[in-house]
């Protein structure tokens, strides 16, 4: 296990870190915000899915991108210590493949940044291996920290006069891994509000759920084992999306966003000597229908033609399957964001529901 811990005097904005062994994310966290009296926080995090990567010399990086001024005063003085222990009855991933920049041997980190990157890679999967699953780490910055906040693409400047620009793209995102260009499985992202975002003053000394331990959602990629096993290179791809709702109420995915999603992937492989012995190049069979999508939007205007109030919401299902011919997996999604703006856009509430199950 791992054992972070932070001090930190002065005044600071929270910070993202994140953490690789070589070319690989093995942790992504937050900041807390400083106090000009000092602070000092402790996360532990367990690391034994990554047992083969510690089994070998690595090149750590901890990137803690950070900026100091006259105004913005406080470092964080960081300490990493590692905890090795022998547990002979845990099975843990016999590979360890990265979904990233690999920019490891430049020592810089290896996110993509979305959309501007193309966060794609190729591999060749052993001929052994039995289950395959991959985790992905995705979060917004920039224009999409708030996300689950975001209008709709047509009210970006429904209240230029008083807040500016409001951020598009819908409240709703999806995550996408594609193997070879086919979906192969999605993860409708958790909010993180970090210590710095929306009341500062709620996340202290508490912080919002996550923060210290960003999420990395697993997609079961087995059922593509068939396929992959072809001693043939296959492309690995993340992508983020969110909507555009055209006039007439239409929904479709954006196949974008604003700037910008920090993304990498990890793909965990299981070996069994004994699959090796079995048939090669089946496509499985994937049923993914496009979600549906129910929005609504309602917009008054005072009497002189100010906008005063905007209302809407989102409501999107999703499944998803995808079998081989001896092992198969499917989610089962649903979204709901209802959004309210008054006060010409001044004062702001959403209320949304994600549910999720997987199935083996």
């Amino acid at each position: 296990r791992l054992n972070l811990t932070i001090t930190s005097k002065g005044t600071q904005y929270d910070r993202l870190a994140l953490m690789y062994l070589g070319d690989t994310e093995v942790f992504r966290t937050s900041t807390a915000e400083p106090t000009t009296n000092g602070i000092i926080w402790t996360y532990i995090k367990d690391m034994s899915q990554f047992n083969v990567l510690w089994k070998e010399k690595q090149k750590l990086i901890f990137d803690l991108g950070n900026i100091i001024t006259d105004v913005y005063t406080g470092s964080f003085n960081t300490t990493l210590t590692a905890y090795f222990s022998y547990e002979g009855n845990v099975r843990t991933p016999d590979i360890i493949l990265p979904i990233s920049a690999r920019k490891s041997a430049q020592n810089a980190s290896s996110e993509f940044e979305l959309p501007s990157d193309n966060a794609t890679v190729l591999y060749q999967i052993p001929p052994t291996a039995s289950r395959a699953v991959v985790s992905i780490s995705a979060c917004g910055q920039s224009e999409e920290e708030f996300w689950w906040s975001n209008v709709l693409s047509a009210d970006e400047w429904t209240f230029d006069n008083t807040i500016g620009e409001l951020y598009g793209y819908s409240p709703f995102r999806e995550v996408q891994l594609y193997i070879d260009g086919v979906l192969a499985g999605v993860d409708w992202p958790f909010p993180i509000i970090f210590t710095g975002g929306v009341a500062p003053g709620f996340w202290r000394p508490i912080v919002g759920m996550d923060a210290f331990d960003l999420r990395q959602p697993e997609i079961d990629i087995t059922p593509f084992l068939p396929l992959l096993k072809d001693n043939k290179s296959h492309s690995f791809e993340i992508r983020v999306t969110g909507l555009s709702v055209a006039d007439d109420g239409t929904v479709t995915f954006a196949d974008t966003v604003g700037s910008y999603w920090v993304v990498t992937g990890t793909i965990f492989l299981y070996l069994d000597d004994s699959m090796s012995q079995t048939a090669t190049g089946q496509a499985p069979e994937v049923n993914a229908p496009a979600p549906t999508f129910a929005v609504t939007r309602n917009l008054v205007q005072s009497r002189n033609g100010t906008n005063e109030t905007l209302e809407y919401s989102v409501v999107a299902e999703r499944t998803l399957t995808v079998k081989s011919s001896e092992y198969s997996w499917s989610q089962n999604l649903s979204y709901s964001n209802y959004g309210y703006l008054n006060q010409q856009g001044l004062s702001q509430k959403n209320n949304q529901q994600t549910f999720g199950s997987n199935t083996i």
